[in-house]
């Protein structure tokens, strides 16, 4: 579960997200990081959020929201 953004924002930007990917099958982000990294970037057309975006439409990244399971 990635809980902030800019871990992710510069592991696009570096262009490792698929090795990153290639670790894990699936990257849970919370509601918030979605909204930071990939929701204001496409309004800005950045172009780590384009790329993020397309993971998320591949289902290669998951929104999921917080819960006690994440609180840990």
């Amino acid at each position: 579960m990635i809980a902030n953004a800019l871990p992710l924002i510069v592991i696009a930007k570096a262009g490792i997200l698929n090795e990153l990917i290639g670790l894990y099958k699936i990257i849970e982000v919370s509601r918030e990081v979605h909204n930071e990294a990939i929701a204001i970037g496409l309004n800005e057309n950045k172009q780590d959020a384009l790329l993020l975006n397309s993971m998320l439409k591949e289902g290669k990244i998951k929104v999921v929201e917080l819960d006690h399971k994440h609180a840990k």
